[in-house]
């Protein structure tokens, strides 16, 4: 769309990034040298694969030629007659040797096979044990002072017999020379007489050697590697040292290539990526062996070494990649400047810049948003002022909750109930978290702002107590509701603080005069009942059985006739005071008339008698009076019964637990006994003495 403006002025402003589009063309440029880059890098591939190859297959053949050497003197000791027939009477069993066609001459023998395995020992620099076996892999003959390294032959029998079978050449083991930790390995051989297998002759080998030679003709010195052998070992040409190349944090992260080496005889040459680094991987077969020669090298160092350079691509192509930069900056500053504008104008209002505005000074698509915005300004500032006008002119406090900056807002009426000033608008400091709340409304109260704050409701009404400016916990009532945008998202909550305290208070004084005695403050008849029969129903799924106590003064007219009406209200108060300690978390207490009390007790694993024992005991230690200032010493009759078993409604349980109290009476008073069960068909309470001392 166009827009036509003051002084003529028209412009489209899709035309504008029309010419910002028509840039990507420079990207052509780009792309030519990026594929320059990619040939020049296909060209070190190609070139350090024939000098990596080349030169692997050299130095394997260095590798194979070595051990093929150990392996022919090793073959000429097993070809040895002398040798093998040493080695033969040796193998055989004790009755049987003489009968050997050289047994005779055994002592001759035993000196030339001794002699020619210290010679072959001495001879040879790279071999520290050499060791004759026989059949059943006990040793025959070995190179003198050698004793320390036979343990490795000894201890591995499977050792020697695998290498015999595998081209005579065993696994990369580590064992010290000199005091140093040194790799080695076996070159064995049969040794065989008239076509029987009789013996081994086994060279223990180190691969200093080895090493040295490898080391020497590296392709660039700063290539790794090493030799891997049939069981997962790796001789490491840095260190010296042969491990499991699995558990080796050097070479683990080649465990992928190595074990496809594992499975196939044909040569590998691989490019990976480890750590970011750039690496070729080549393995190849040693011959006369089942080893492998390992060869790691780091793709930027054989293109140094081979003095490959590829800096003119990438020069050319960091140099396309600035000039394009250059130009799309350009025209994104240019094209941007004006959306910058609107970003900092509502960043402004945000913050509560009521004066922030839009300088229009142009008639495109920008000017015409300009221009909206400054009205829709002026609408929210009028909107604004009236809904502030209107919450400084009410009593009721007035709160808001911004979900999108997790901030609240409250009216100023509110310190002035609960002088409460938070460090910050942040929720966490507000008086939600902060202000002092009643103990028995806290649960409640956090329950419903969790939901409210949450997911779990979009409206709250609820009445709490709020600590006041004086100290108080006063009543409220708060209402609040939440706001969504057009993506059902909400974005504020929105309350009033209703002050109920007089109300509230109006109200539980009406409650507390229906529902208790006026004197004793206990349960009345009425509630006591209701009470009752709730706890009845509750019965019917508790495991336990709860049980009343209807409880009857002693001689309470006494105390009226003699001290006066004044002192017989001191008692009734003690009793009720007394049972309300009694079951306190354990029950309920109420006054039937007169100088009759029941008590119910609803917890479990409560004995009956122990409950009523300490009433009596409590009673009989008596009080202070204070309108006689005389001690007062209380005795009383109770009658227990039980849910369910003496009633099964409120009538029958509290007729059972009257007249179990009445035959207490009966029986002397200041006692305690129970209902009868209605199971049993007895028809009269039993009492239950407690203490003779208090009996009457």
């Amino acid at each position: 769309m166009i827009f036509t403006g003051k002084g003529g002025d028209i412009l489209k402003i899709t035309t504008k990034f029309a010419l910002a589009m028509a840039l990507i063309a420079l990207l052509a440029v780009a792309i030519f040298n990026i594929v320059a880059l990619k040939e020049s890098s296909d060209a070190v591939d190609s070139a350090a694969m024939q000098v990596i190859c080349s030169s692997a297959s050299a130095r394997a053949e260095m590798v194979g030629s070595f051990v093929n050497e150990l392996q022919n003197h090793g073959r000429n000791i097993a070809i040895n007659k002398d040798i093998s027939s040493y080695t033969a009477i040796m193998s055989m069993a004790p009755f049987d040797r003489p009968y050997h066609p050289d047994y005779n001459r055994l002592d001759d023998i035993s000196t030339y096979v001794q002699n020619s395995v210290n010679s072959y020992q001495q001879s040879n620099p790279n071999v520290e044990l050499a060791v004759i076996l026989d059949a059943e892999g006990n040793v025959i003959a070995m190179s003198e002072g050698c004793d320390e390294y036979l343990s490795v032959i000894t201890d591995n029998p499977d050792r020697v017999s695998l290498a015999s079978n595998s081209g005579g050449v065993s696994e990369f083991m580590n064992i010290k020379v000199g005091g140093t930790n040194t790799a080695a390995f076996l070159v064995c051989r049969n040794i065989a007489y008239d076509e029987n297998n009789v013996g081994t002759f086994v060279q223990l080998c180190t691969t200093t050697q080895i090493q040295k030679n490898l080391f020497d003709t590296k392709v660039i010195s700063s290539s790794t590697g090493g030799i891997i052998d049939a069981y997962q070992n790796i001789l490491s040409l840095s260190s010296g040292k042969a491990s499991e190349y699995k558990k080796d944090n050097n070479f683990s992260v080649y465990t992928d290539t190595f074990s496809k080496a594992d499975l196939s005889d044909d040569e590998i040459f691989e490019k990976t990526d480890i750590d970011r680094t750039s690496e070729f991987i080549h393995i190849t077969g040693i011959c006369g062996t089942n080893w492998k020669l390992v060869t790691i090298v780091g793709r930027n160092d054989i293109a140094k070494e081979l003095n490959i350079n590829t800096t003119s691509f990438k020069i050319a192509t960091v140099i396309c990649f600035v000039l394009e930069t250059a130009i799309i900056v350009f025209f994104v500053i240019y094209f941007s400047k004006p959306i910058l504008n609107i970003v900092n104008v509502l960043t402004k209002k945000s913050r509560g810049d009521q004066k922030a505005r839009f300088d229009v000074d142009s008639y495109d698509e920008y000017g015409q948003i300009g221009r909206a915005f400054n009205a829709m300004f002026d609408d929210v500032f009028e909107s604004e002022q009236r809904y502030r006008t209107i919450v400084e002119m009410t009593n009721n406090i007035v709160f808001e909750i911004n979900f999108s900056k997790q901030t609240v807002y409250v009216s100023n009426n509110f310190n002035k109930k609960f002088s409460f000033r938070p460090k910050s608008d942040d929720i966490q400091d507000s008086f939600f978290y902060k202000l002092r709340i009643h103990k028995d409304d806290r649960e409640r109260y956090f329950a419903d702002l969790d939901k409210i704050l949450g997911t779990g409701s979009n409206y709250l009404q609820g009445e709490y107590r709020f600590q006041n400016i004086y100290g108080d916990f006063a009543w409220v009532l708060i209402r609040a509701t939440k706001f969504f945008d057009r993506d059902d998202v909400p974005t504020k909550l929105i309350g009033v603080i209703v002050d109920i305290d007089r109300e509230k208070r109006d109200e539980m004084r009406l409650i507390q005069r229906a529902n208790f005695d006026a004197l004793t403050q206990v349960y009345n008849r009425e509630s006591f009942i209701k009470a009752l029969a709730n706890e009845l129903e509750l019965s019917t799924v508790r495991k336990y059985n709860s049980f009343i106590m209807f409880i009857d003064l002693d001689d309470f007219k006494h105390f009226n006739d003699d001290f006066g009406h004044a002192c017989g209200d001191e008692v009734l108060k003690f009793t009720a005071d007394t049972l309300k300690e009694l079951t306190f978390e354990r029950g309920f207490a109420g006054r039937f008339g007169g100088d009759e009390f029941v008590a119910c007790i609803n917890v479990p694993n409560v004995s009956p008698a122990d409950v009523a024992g300490d009433l009596i005991k409590t009673m009989s230690k008596g009080f202070t009076s204070e309108s006689t200032g005389e001690h007062l010493s209380i005795n009383c009759a109770i009658g227990i019964a039980h849910f369910n078993e003496n009633g099964k409604n409120c009538e029958e349980l509290l007729n059972a637990a009257d007249e179990a109290m009445y035959g207490v009476k009966k029986h002397g008073k200041s006692n305690f006994g129970f209902a009868s069960s209605a199971k049993s068909g007895a028809s009269a309470p039993v009492p239950k003495p407690i203490d003779s001392d208090n009996r009457k």
